[in-house]
């Protein structure tokens, strides 16, 4: 694993890696939080957010 972080694109694809993937999880907890002030602040603001993230995957999924 270090030999492979000495190459510069190696560490240049570990940090974009890295950003896209807090992006993300930014995201997600924007997406979260709008969904709970809509609802009223419901619980399941996270089921929500998640049940919709997955159901176009759900969907599309046979079609692959």
């Amino acid at each position: 694993m270090n030999e492979l972080l000495r190459q510069p694109l190696s560490r240049r694809i570990l940090v974009t890696a890295a950003i896209g993937s807090l992006a993300d999880w930014t995201l997600f907890a924007a997406l979260v939080a709008v969904v709970a002030g809509l609802t009223g602040g419901s619980v399941f603001a996270v089921a929500l957010v998640t049940g919709a993230r997955i159901l176009p995957s759900v969907l599309l999924g046979p079609l692959v």
